[in-house]
């Protein structure tokens, strides 16, 4: 290219560049702000029951205790890991 075409490659692309940029922004889609987000997201609380007991027969009873005591108020269990139960429910 010759030094005349790339300058008025360059001048094109300016302007291009100022006349396209107000549009772009239609285009980028913007976070929610926090009264957005709380009014159409549903919120969880959740809560960790450390089951107790030495033998897996013991484990067993105490995860059905657990359970029949956190269903009737409204819990979802989520998680088991090891001797540990996770729960949640909406808030």
């Amino acid at each position: 290219m010759t030094k005349k075409n790339t300058i008025i490659a360059a001048v094109i692309a300016f302007v291009a560049g100022c006349m396209g940029g107000p549009s772009i922004e239609a285009l980028v889609v913007r976070p929610l702000s926090a009264q957005q987000a709380a009014a159409g997201v549903q919120r969880w609380e959740g809560q960790c029951v450390a089951m107790s007991g030495r033998t897996p027969e013991s484990y067993a009873v105490s995860g059905t205790e657990v359970m029949q005591r956190m269903g009737p108020e409204g819990w979802d269990l989520v998680a088991i890991s090891g001797a540990v139960m996770c729960f949640q429910r909406p808030r």
